[in-house]
């Protein structure tokens, strides 16, 4: 339940971000997404990190935050297979804008969790596209389809193939990906944007916002 109430959140921020650049073209869309912040808050990655008892607790709140990092990522050096602290320190690269680090640190997360985790898989394919700039690589693009098929449901994974298939041009398959996020009941403000967008990618009249 944490995870989808997590995804609904990340996808609530994603229509914040993205909805001035939505209301335009249809080529604008992927390229108003890929500005999308996670709320995958970095304070949840201190939290967990400070939370481990092999982690020195006592730690202020107003700590340097790269300074956190910069430990986080020394500590793993010595504790490599530490699942957990590679996918805090990916995310955690991932707020901080560090895109191919972020992107780094997840693939070693993906490698010790045998690429079985659809939410690992959707933080990588977004570091991967967000370094990308405008395009959806096809390492990312393959990396949204694998959470997909892990996951059928998962929020973020059909929101981001849904990215990913509008972005090759595939706008039937990006439709069908939305209107299954709008199957997971997302709020008001996530339902109106993806209502609008997928009835531009069917070509069907767009409906207007409520007031």
């Amino acid at each position: 339940m944490f995870w989808m109430i997590a995804g609904l959140m990340s996808l609530a921020a994603a229509a914040a971000a993205a909805w001035p650049m939505l209301r335009g073209q249809q080529r604008s869309t992927a390229v108003a997404l890929l500005t999308i912040v996670l709320v995958v808050g970095l304070a949840a990655g201190i939290y967990a990190a400070n939370g481990r008892p092999d982690v020195p607790s006592g730690r202020s709140a107003s700590m340097d935050i790269d300074a956190m990092v910069a430990s986080l990522a020394t500590r793993l050096e010595q504790q490599p297979e530490d699942l957990d602290g590679w996918k805090i320190l990916g995310r955690s690269y991932l707020n901080l804008g560090r895109f191919d680090e972020a992107a780094a640190a997840l693939e070693r997360a993906i490698a010790l969790e045998d690429a079985a985790n659809a939410d690992t898989l959707v933080d990588y394919g977004v570091a991967l596209t967000r370094a990308g700039g405008q395009t959806v690589p096809p390492k990312a693009i393959a990396a949204f389809e694998n959470a997909v098929t892990i996951a059928p449901m998962n929020p973020n994974a059909l929101f981001w193939s849904g990215i990913g298939a509008a972005n090759r041009g595939d706008t039937a398959l990006a439709a069908d990906r939305w209107e299954q996020v709008l199957a997971t009941d997302p709020p008001a403000e996530i339902r109106d944007m993806l209502t609008q967008r997928i009835a531009t990618w069917r070509g069907e009249p767009v409906p207007a916002l409520p007031a």
